[in-house]
């Protein structure tokens, strides 16, 4: 574009050099024309001499604007070819990405499991490859996080699509459970996508009827998610938070929730809260898990490890405790009946506050320090083999 303030700042000092060339010479030489001796002749070769000079002056400022001029065309030829390129480059990094996009989303359907999970990686790399237009840190932030919720959905439904099952009733007492499968390694690249993801804000996913037997989840953030009918046999849920979450007639067996936060909103059924009810959780690891207002009714807790957990309010009644660990358990308010079975459970230094352990089922064949068992300290009812003498 061109620059018509600079041109007519030359234009205008064309037109006052052209004045001066004229004018000056002719005013200098007046000045000699009282003077004796001189002729006409004498005055007019003055005055051609001080137009030589002038003319020579205004060469050099010619030559001057001559070269702010040409510097000026190259400055604009070589922004416009920079505008040009960075125009190119836009447009080949939309397309690169736009094909990196289908080429993932193309994998992503193929029966090899490499090429899934191949495709599953092309699709992270493009949702965490920035822009060429983003640069600040913020809008690099907004443009991952536009990207991923594309990608998010899509990976939890090809999660579903690769490992659910068929549920042949709605109620748990007739439910069969299905072999258990250890998911594949582009399952769990998803998973792994997933749980990351979750890591600032919830991820609620709808996984009810999925087979995740032996699956990473650990340290994620699904609250209010939907595990209803799910096998998560010897899965790693360890640290995660699963605030209202829906484990109705889970498989647990061996899951590890060590850590993890079941607690829940309702005290009393009326809204949200973390339900196991009717889950399989034997042998489940929930050492110093905390929960509030979560139900574990009727749930099988067969050698569970409970112990050094807190579970406040939560509903425990028809629960099958059979060998359960709660060594140092606190059960603030838990609702227990006479169905909660607590055969040979550990009650070792288990703290139960305004909770009738008494008038559970088989409260007296459980060990408790009064019972006169002879306990082992490498035993199951006890805290883990000598930790305290390790630490020292």
């Amino acid at each position: 574009m061109p620059n018509w303030p600079l041109f007519l700042l030359i234009a205008g000092i064309l037109v006052l050099a052209a004045i001066a060339w004229w004018f000056v010479p002719h005013l200098q030489a007046r000045k000699f024309n009282p003077r004796p001796g001189l002729t006409a002749k004498d005055i007019a070769e003055l005055e051609d001499q001080y137009r030589k000079t002038v003319t020579q002056a205004l060469g050099g400022v010619i030559l001057l604007l001559s070269a702010t001029v040409a510097f000026q065309q190259l400055y604009e030829t070589r922004r416009s070819s920079e505008a040009q390129l960075r125009e190119a480059a836009r447009a080949t990094d939309t397309n690169n990405k736009q094909e990196q996009f289908a080429k993932g989303f193309e994998l992503l359907g193929k029966k090899s499991s490499a090429e899934r999970l191949g495709g599953i990686r092309i699709l992270s790399d493009w949702a965490e490859s920035p822009n060429r237009d983003d640069i600040t840190a913020e809008q690099k932030r907004y443009s991952e996080e536009s990207r991923y919720s594309i990608v998010t959905p899509a990976l939890g439904s090809f999660v579903r699509d690769m490992t659910k099952f068929a549920i042949d009733t709605e109620t748990c007492e007739g439910f069969r459970r299905p072999i258990s499968e250890t998911v594949g390694n582009d399952v769990q690249a998803a998973l792994d996508i997933l749980r990351k993801r979750s890591a600032g804000s919830p991820l609620v996913l709808n996984l009810r009827g999925l087979n995740l037997s032996r699956a990473n989840l650990s340290g994620a953030n699904l609250s209010g998610s939907n595990f209803a009918f799910v096998d998560l046999s010897e899965a790693d849920l360890s640290n995660t938070k699963l605030q209202n979450t829906n484990f109705y007639c889970a498989n647990l067996y061996r899951a590890n929730l060590a850590g993890a936060d079941l607690s829940g909103d309702s005290v009393d059924d009326s809204g949200p809260f973390t339900n196991l009810a009717g889950a399989l959780l034997l042998k489940v690891n929930f050492r110093k898990a905390h929960g509030k207002a979560g139900s574990l009714a009727r749930a099988n807790l067969v050698k569970a490890t409970l112990s050094e957990s807190v579970l406040e309010e939560t509903d425990l009644r028809g629960a099958r405790l059979w060998e359960a660990n709660l060594f140092r358990t606190t059960l603030v308010r838990v609702k227990v009946d006479d169905q909660t079975d607590l055969d040979k459970a550990c009650l070792v230094e288990t703290r139960n506050p305004d909770t009738p352990l008494s008038s559970t089922k088989n409260y007296d064949k459980a060990v408790k320090v009064d019972s006169g068992h002879a306990l082992d300290p490498r035993s199951w009812c006890a805290p883990e083999p000598n930790a305290d003498a390790q630490k020292r």
